[in-house]
């Protein structure tokens, strides 16, 4: 008897939960626009030099040097980011690689609500190549209109989402074919 009063009990708790919890956050899709979104200065002159900004200064999506941008917004606390972080590490190789994609694509990690010391941390255990910018106030992270980490967006100059992932993806390769037939 005990159980079927508390299984009620919980089913009843659920529902008056159900009826006042807040609406849902939009979830960023394709087709969205996002805008020309304000990072923070890259980390080191390196990152500012693949990205084509000026060292040291915050920046505008619209001033990176190429026409697409692959944003990975990621939490150094995050586990399903510790399995993502190799397979973007090969992304970006494979990007790199071909002469087509290396100046068309850049890839930045947006750490959501991580400290400058904790991204440099998470870009030396993991290898990183490619910039990784702290967003600790979630300015950049809260622009984007994601429900968790990781998320990946192809975006164009504009801001426009070409493509939107939410969580991890295993394939680097397939995911990069997933990509170009985005991108005009």
């Amino acid at each position: 008897m005990l159980r079927k009063s508390t299984l009620g009990l919980l089913v009843i708790m659920a529902l008056m939960l159900s009826l006042t919890a807040p609406p849902a956050m939009g979830v960023v899709k394709e087709g969205d626009k996002l805008g020309d979104l304000d990072f923070p200065a890259p980390m080191t002159p390196e990152d500012a030099k693949y990205l084509g900004v000026t060292p040291g200064q915050p920046f505008k999506l619209s001033q990176i040097g190429a026409p697409y941008v692959l944003l990975e917004a990621f939490g150094t606390s995050c586990p399903h980011c510790f399995t993502q972080a190799p397979v973007l590490n090969t992304l970006y190789g494979l990007i790199q690689k071909d002469p087509k994609l290396a100046g068309k694509i850049k890839i930045i990690g947006l750490a959501a609500a991580d400290s400058p010391a904790n991204v440099d941390m998470w870009k030396q255990k993991f290898k990183v190549p490619f910039p990784l910018l702290p967003d600790p106030d979630l300015k950049v992270y809260n622009k984007l209109d994601v429900l968790g980490t990781p998320t990946t967006l192809l975006l164009d100059k504009s801001g426009t989402v070409l493509k939107a992932h939410a969580g991890v993806f295993q394939n680097p390769a397939a995911y990069l074919k997933e990509l170009t037939a985005k991108m005009k």
